[in-house]
């Protein structure tokens, strides 16, 4: 067994011995960050256990839970890197997870202290970090 190969069996046994699920609730509220795009400021909840930054408008209220329901969610959970062809020059796993699985457009950012990260816009206008798809892809 390869090392990558090792590392998603690892992070798979991880999650399922913590109980992460398939979905985020309200009992795993996450925190929120903010990040400054060319159109605008978005507000974004990172869950750290999940290694997931998604945009706030994911989430949503059903019969008194909160869930993450979007594109963006979705992407991190079918995210993979099987069958993809990463460009020469050691492109962001993410970024490509992000254009050619999932059609998305890859944005950069700033945060408050004015670093840069990268996110996947997907058709429904949600956003999550590319970073989060690399993670995503490797478990």
């Amino acid at each position: 067994m390869n090392t990558r190969a090792k590392l998603k069996t690892a992070a798979l046994l991880l999650t399922t011995a913590l109980g992460l699920g398939s979905y985020c609730s309200a009992a795993d509220p996450g925190s929120q960050k903010e990040y400054l795009f060319k159109s605008g400021k978005v507000r974004f909840m990172y869950y750290a256990e999940k290694h997931l930054l998604i945009s706030l408008d994911c989430r949503r209220k059903r019969k008194g839970a909160a869930e993450l329901e979007c594109k963006a969610y979705q992407a991190f959970l079918r995210s993979s890197m099987s069958g993809l062809v990463a460009p020469p020059g050691g492109a962001d796993p993410g970024a490509v997870i992000c254009t050619q699985r999932f059609a998305g457009q890859v944005e950069t950012a700033l945060n408050k202290y004015g670093n840069e990260a990268s996110f996947c816009l997907l058709s429904d206008g949600s956003r999550v970090s590319t970073g989060s798809l690399d993670f995503g892809a490797a478990r």
